[in-house]
């Protein structure tokens, strides 16, 4: 009888030991993922903060000293090779902050993190790439329109020497047929 009370009583604390440790095992369990989800959502706000630094410290430095449109051809196709140099750079802070946006999208479906925190962060990144890229975009254009006009003055300065110097040639002709063939070089 000592023995069954004995053994019914280890039995007790063995389920009673069994049950705290389920209890302890879910609870860290539950830590667990809590932890984790902090850390994806603290990760995920560091590579934001990369992003939107990068912009900050580079794009728009960048943006902010390259101003200028140029005074001639030359200078204006130097700005807009300097530009499309830059571009280039930026596409990778683009690609960057698409997968940011997609891995946003992704930790918010998943529930681990906090899905209005992690939008809210998304919107800010997303605001702050399209402003800059519309920026860059107009930049672009601009230079675009400054080569486009440089073009075209130097085709007109060209286009003027030479009726300047059809115009100064004193060649007169003696005959009508050569007159004709005077006014026809004019209008080719």
């Amino acid at each position: 009888a000592d023995y069954q009370e004995g053994a019914s009583h280890v039995l007790s604390v063995i389920h009673e030991i069994l049950a705290h440790h389920r209890q302890l095992e879910s609870k860290w369990h539950a830590k667990k993922i809590k932890l984790h989800q902090r850390l994806a959502l603290r990760l995920f706000q560091e590579d934001v903060k990369q992003v939107l630094d990068w912009l900050e410290k580079h794009g728009e430095v960048f943006l902010r000293k390259n101003v200028g449109i140029g005074r001639n051809l030359q200078k204006s196709r130097a700005y807009q090779k300097s530009h499309e140099t830059f571009e280039g750079v930026v596409q990778n802070t683009y690609t960057n902050a698409e997968k940011l946006l997609a891995a946003a999208e992704e930790l918010a479906q998943t529930g681990e993190c906090n899905a209005d925190d992690i939008y809210s962060v998304a919107r800010e990144l997303e605001s702050h790439i399209s402003s800059f890229a519309r920026r860059v975009e107009q930049r672009r254009h601009v230079l675009e329109l400054a080569v486009l006009f440089y073009s075209h003055v130097e085709e007109l300065g060209n286009w003027f020497s030479e009726l300047k110097s059809e115009l100064v040639s004193e060649e007169v002709s003696e005959t009508y047929e050569g007159a004709e063939r005077l006014v026809e070089q004019f209008s080719t």
